[in-house]
């Protein structure tokens, strides 16, 4: 449920549907919130949040989600709670795959089941190095002070999450993964895509690290000093 305090941006980035007719429709509906719709020439998502973000955004804590992703009704109100603690920079919500009865789907789902006890490790350790892009969330002024997100790299959001360990490192301050907070996405139908999906990601992460290759190397030499 909405509140007079909660700011919606949608950034319409070049849709060829009637994204835009939706939302002026929803906005109208709604006219006692703070929605606003974005629009501009498709320029992939990094650019529509940064558009967002350095234009629209006057909030302390920006949550990011996708087209296709879906808040469970309490997500907002347990993301927000973690941020008490003023040591947390960033969030990674806890993602899982809404339901395809498929041996494909199937497969998704058992991924991201065991994604969930991977990343609550990597929260303990302070060794996340992925705010997914559904449901991440920061704090504002943080994510502005890094100038937002690059725009030329294919995962805008592992760049991002190196960027933040680059700048505020992960020793007093916490980029993690708030596991009750929770999303869904869709899961992808065909395994042609579903390759090309995961190469995608896998080459952005290598990408990833091969920039912020500084982390590894101060990694290195603390280790070698202990």
């Amino acid at each position: 449920m909405l509140t007079k305090k909660s700011k919606i941006v949608v950034v319409d980035d070049g849709s060829s549907d009637n994204t835009a007719v939706l939302v002026k429709k929803f906005i109208e509906a709604h006219p006692d919130n703070d929605i606003k719709l974005i629009q501009q020439s498709n320029s992939g998502k990094s650019v529509a949040i940064n558009n967002a973000l350095f234009n629209c955004d006057d909030s302390v804590l920006t949550m990011v989600l996708d087209a296709d992703s879906l808040l469970k009704e309490d997500a907002i109100e347990r993301m927000v709670k973690w941020f008490w603690n003023p040591n947390i920079v960033a969030l990674a919500m806890n993602v899982k795959m809404l339901n395809l009865p498929t041996f494909i789907g199937a497969c998704q789902r058992f991924e991201f089941i065991s994604a969930y006890r991977g990343k609550c490790a990597e929260h303990v350790l302070k060794t996340l190095y992925i705010i997914g892009g559904i449901g991440s969330t920061f704090r504002t002024d943080m994510l502005r002070n890094i100038g937002g997100y690059d725009t030329n790299t294919p995962t805008e959001d592992i760049d991002l999450t190196l960027k933040l360990l680059s700048r505020y490192g992960n020793k007093d301050n916490i980029i993690g993964y708030a596991n009750d907070a929770v999303a869904y996405t869709q899961p992808v139908k065909k395994f042609k895509s579903l390759i090309k999906q995961r190469y995608r990601w896998k080459y952005g992460r290598f990408i990833a690290f091969v920039k912020y290759h500084n982390l590894f190397l101060i990694w290195t030499r603390n280790l070698v000093r202990c």
